[in-house]
């Protein structure tokens, strides 16, 4: 880092070290004309002059000086008390000094730019007080001889001390960011990510694979025996606590009967009901016969109760996703092993929607943050983390990684096994940043995302530009091209892919021609199929209400997994492409439930059935057969057999069902019509 700027003051006298006036130079506000052949002219009388070849008067603001980004040292000059728009005031300095001293340097700058308005105020180095008020320089001891110079050290009495709070408001320019009113010139990166299946995952399916094999590549057995591992564990464990006497019907869970659980929960997401009892009800304007036929209520709420992922004794209690550890570890290496993203990807941050008890004076929206690395023209999500407040697993030897942001961390460790391909990443405004999109460039990966106009190496001068709507300014350091842009308000991008920030034409909503940048533009785009991921996900989801905290997580990431493995289903049946994602989930559930084997169920008995006799309960439900009726061209009509039909094979009855109306045989298959679930 270059040596800072050594300021130093006696009574009227100021100066600044010379050699330092290159670096000072070169923060000059890029929007102004930038000052050549600056020089200093000092003597023990006379304060500090700035010689300018350009009019002074156009250099009369406040930032024309960035004393701001320059660190002080040793500022041996007794307290000056400043504010904006008045002289700088020294108590311990005679006024008619200071009269004479500031007649003399407005006729110095008259002389020689024609700027007979220039005040000691614009000339004093100390002026940048202005904006942090005197409170951060402390004074150690008053007083001093005027003719006495300046004397670094511990010893000297008038030397003044900087508070941590001023340090805390001083910006240090490390000399790594100089941005200039040019051109960007962009890194030519050769790019050899190519997007698809993982070669050795295709070569494990068969041809056009049904949804269920893709979907058990992701949830294989060993994801359900460590779940059902887990439940009996917690189960047993919670079924000691509960009080004498009170009966229990729990009976050790088996894989079947989770996946039979899973394909409940989906089948929920997709038939939305007030509360869980009513997809168990017998009313047959409400009935969902599936789920009654699949497990008893009281079953399915067992499972739910006991659900567990994480052994008590050997999680870590700090973690705060300590019960839900090992499934988030498990899908995301298999996320990360099942595809392989292409050119483009983005990282984004999802809410996930999650409610506990609240004050209600002061009612909010909640949920959890889980960040997102997707590919952008599919959507796929290939890595994901989820947020637990500030970074504490960060070890990096290398300073650049460890000074970083928590934010600009996390995209680090979501695409490091992806660097070095040649690929785009376009994140949004909470990840930006200069050192980071400097920090991927270094390492052949272009970056694209909306920026805080406050974070750390930013263009300063920025935040006292007032753009009207459609104008734009931009700049560029160090193969980063930042542009700021006013839309309905201020736009502020970065972009080591862009040259210069050209305008494209769109179009809105309404059929408007809108002129925009090309790094918005395409940023818009791309972050499109992103959000479309969320939108996706947030259509059928399978949590509930009725779930605990790390459950609804579990439940969260048993979407994105549906979700992913919709993707890879359509990469490998390209005749499925148009499928949609409703209908993958429904077959997802449905040959599920065909797979499974559940174990017998006891019941309660039959319900009673009042003083009918036997053979008159069937009188308000049953179907029965009837001849088909004749119509004005036939006596003895006759029609194709429903259930032959679906066998492929043609044959005509004359019976019919006489509620259904479907003709049937009313030898067989007029029994397996109304009694198997699937035709």
């Amino acid at each position: 880092m270059t040596s800072p700027l050594s300021v130093f003051s006696g009574f009227e006298c100021t100066y600044i070290k010379q050699e330092d006036f290159g670096r000072a130079e070169s923060e000059v506000n890029m929007n102004e004309e930038p000052l050549v052949n600056m020089e200093v002219v000092s003597n023990e009388t006379d304060p500090l002059l700035f010689r300018y070849s350009k009019a002074a008067a156009t250099h009369q603001s406040q930032d024309a000086f960035p004393v701001t980004w320059c660190e002080v040292q040793n500022v041996t000059a007794c307290k000056r008390e400043t504010t904006r728009g008045r002289s700088v005031e020294d108590g311990s300095s005679p006024e008619g000094l200071k009269a004479e001293s500031c007649a003399r340097a407005s006729n110095e700058m008259e002389g020689r730019n024609g700027a007979a308005n220039f005040s000691l105020q614009e000339v004093d180095v100390l002026h940048f007080l202005e904006d942090s008020n005197s409170e951060f320089l402390e004074v150690q001891s008053g007083g001093g001889d005027s003719d006495a110079n300046p004397v670094e050290g511990e010893g000297n009495e008038n030397e003044v001390h900087l508070r941590d709070s001023w340090a805390k408001h001083v910006r240090i320019d490390n000399g790594d960011w100089k941005w200039k009113n040019v051109c960007n010139s962009p890194k030519n990166i050769i790019v050899s990510a190519v997007s698809g299946v993982s070669e050795r995952i295709e070569r494990q399916f068969e041809r056009n694979p049904s949804e269920i094999n893709v979907l058990e590549k992701f949830l294989t057995e060993e994801f359900w025996i460590h779940i059902a591992r887990e439940t009996n564990i917690h189960a047993e464990l919670s079924l000691h606590d509960i009080k004498p006497g009170t009966e229990t019907k729990w009976f050790p869970v088996t894989t079947d009967e989770l996946k039979a659980h899973f394909a409940l929960c989906v089948l929920m997401s997709q038939v939305k009901k007030p509360s869980l009892q009513d997809y168990w009800t017998k009313r047959k304007i409400l009935e969902t016969p599936v789920f009654r036929e699949t497990m008893p209520f009281s079953r399915f709420r067992d499972i739910n109760r006991y659900l567990h992922f994480a052994s008590d004794t050997e999680i870590d209690k700090i973690d705060r996703l300590r019960k839900v550890k090992p499934i988030i570890k498990f899908l995301q290496e298999k996320y990360r092993n099942m595809y392989v993203p292409g050119q483009n990807i983005a990282i984004s941050e999802s809410i996930m929607k999650f409610r506990e008890i609240q004050h209600n004076s002061s009612r909010r929206t909640c949920g959890l943050k889980i960040y997102k690395l997707c590919e952008t023209s599919t959507g796929y999500c290939w890595n994901f983390k989820v947020y637990q407040g500030k970074a504490t697993d960060v070890e990096s030897e290398v300073d650049e990684v460890s000074k970083m942001w928590d934010s600009e961390i996390t995209v680090l460790k979501l695409c490091e096994k992806l660097l070095k391909g040649g690929r785009t990443i376009y994140m949004d405004i909470w990840c930006s940043s200069p050192s980071l999109f400097k920090y991927l460039l270094d390492r052949d990966t272009h970056a694209i995302g909306t920026v805080w106009a406050r974070r750390k190496f930013m263009p300063a001068i920025w935040k006292d530009i007032k753009l009207e709507r459609g104008e734009l300014t931009f700049a560029s350091s160090n193969g980063i091209l930042a542009v700021k842009w006013r839309h309905k308000k201020d736009v502020h991008m970065l972009s080591t892919k862009h040259e210069r920030p050209d305008m494209e034409e769109t179009h809105g909503q309404d059929g408007g021609v809108m002129l925009k940048p090309n790094c918005v533009v395409e940023y818009i785009s791309v972050m499109g199929g992103v959000y479309a991921h969320d939108q996706q996900l947030g259509s059928f989801p399978v949590v509930r209400r009725y779930c605990q905290g790390y459950k609804k997580l579990y439940f969260y990431l048993l979407d994105m997994t549906m979700l992913n493995a919709s993707i890879i289903h359509r990469a490998l049946n390209p005749q499925k492409k148009r499928e949609r994602y409703t209908s993958f989930r429904v077959n997802i559930a449905e040959e599920m439930l065909l797979k499974i084997k559940l174990p017998s169920y006891p019941t309660r008995g039959c319900l009673s059935q009042g003083n009918k006799p036997l053979r008159l309960q069937s009188m308000q439900w049953a179907h029965f057969p009837s001849k088909i009726p004749p119509t004005n061209k036939k006596a003895a009509p006759s029609r194709r057999c429903k259930v032959c039909s679906t066998r492929g094979v043609r044959k005509e009855t004359c019976y019919e069902c006489e509620q259904c109306k479907i003709a049937l045989h009313v030898d067989d298959c007029f029994k397996i019509y109304h009694t198997s679930v699937l035709l």
